[in-house]
């Protein structure tokens, strides 16, 4: 016994002008973009129906020019319709090429069974042709669903409309200002961002605010708790880099060494090499002037006897190649 691959009545109804006459005269790759478009389309009850060419190349198995190829080909045969959309990355609606009753929208405006109302079950299961004792069956079980809906929600408390506002915080834009700010949001708050100044960041964030009036917020304390905690993680941030980052003052001796590497080094560079240091700004610079070399401290973990070090090399460098030549 073969296990069904399909279930009912998930249907999608295709003209039977097409697969009667028509199928014919497309191609494999056309027939299964015309399905695609009948069940986004029809399928959904819509006349026209936005389609990207990705959707197209993995529901059809085609290749990209495979499905461009045969969506022309369709175009021209008179068998769908397009409409192109302008943006970019907005997909395209397509639709078949079906004659539809004026002033409609809805495809379901040409099933018989809509377009004819009817007074009884038995006559609509009349109409249904195979379908008649399914659709009764459908019929009386979403009725009995519809019926325990109505009990449940009789048996329910009454839900209120509107949840009540539990909190009054937002920005009054005739005062240019927050408003609701309690005693108590300014306690927690500087009890938790301990390395800024709350009300400084707040007076900030009320600037930002009156400088972009076209950026409106719904949830005002969502936006200040996230620019509260961005301004605390950065000052947090930078005390730690500064704890953690050698900081040079320039000593005497450190000093001397400097002007002793100075004066050695000009026995063995041109007039135009370059050397200058500066402990503030925590850089040295040295070499020629078209590329010097630069030891930058700001941003490295660095002492002085790397510092030392790396002039040091430089020194034995040139004295190698005062040798070789």
């Amino acid at each position: 016994m073969s296990i069904a691959l399909f279930t009912a009545p998930n249907w999608t109804q295709v003209p039977n002008l097409l697969l009667d006459e028509k199928m014919s005269q497309v191609s494999p790759a056309e027939f299964k973009c015309i399905m695609l478009i009948t069940r986004k389309t029809v399928g959904f009850h819509r006349q026209m129906a936005r389609i990207s060419l990705k959707e197209f190349t993995i529901k059809c198995g085609l290749s990209k020019q495979g499905v461009l190829n045969s969506i022309n080909n369709l175009l021209e045969k008179g068998f769908i319709k397009k409409t192109k959309q302008d943006g970019y990355e907005e997909a395209n609606q397509y639709g078949l090429n079906v004659l539809y009753p004026e002033n409609s929208d809805d495809v379901n405006s040409i099933d018989p069974i809509k377009k004819h109302p009817v007074n009884s079950v038995a006559q609509r299961v009349n109409q249904v042709d195979g379908r008649g004792v399914k659709e009764v069956a459908t019929i009386k079980e979403k009725k009995k669903r519809k019926d325990k809906e109505i009990i449940h929600n009789a048996q329910s408390p009454a839900k209120p409309t509107h949840e009540p506002k539990n909190d009054d915080f937002f920005f009054d834009q005739n005062l240019k200002d927050f408003v609701g700010i309690s005693e108590k949001d300014m306690a927690d708050w500087k009890e938790i961002y301990k390395h800024i100044d709350v009300r400084s960041e707040i007076l900030k964030a009320k600037q930002w605010v009156i400088a972009n009036p076209s950026k409106k917020k719904k949830l005002w304390r969502k936006f200040l708790t996230t620019w509260l905690n961005k301004a605390n993680d950065c000052a947090e941030n930078k005390k730690a880099y500064r704890q953690n980052t050698f900081q040079l003052d320039g000593n005497d001796s450190f000093v001397d060494w400097m002007d002793n590497f100075y004066k050695e080094v000009r026995e063995y560079v041109s007039k135009d090499w370059i050397f200058e240091y500066n402990f503030e700004k925590k850089y040295i610079l040295y070499g020629g002037s078209i590329r010097p070399r630069t030891i930058d401290w700001s941003r490295q973990k660095l002492d002085e006897n790397i510092i030392k070090n790396d002039l040091q090399k430089y020194l034995n460098y040139l004295k190698s190649m005062k040798k070789n030549s």
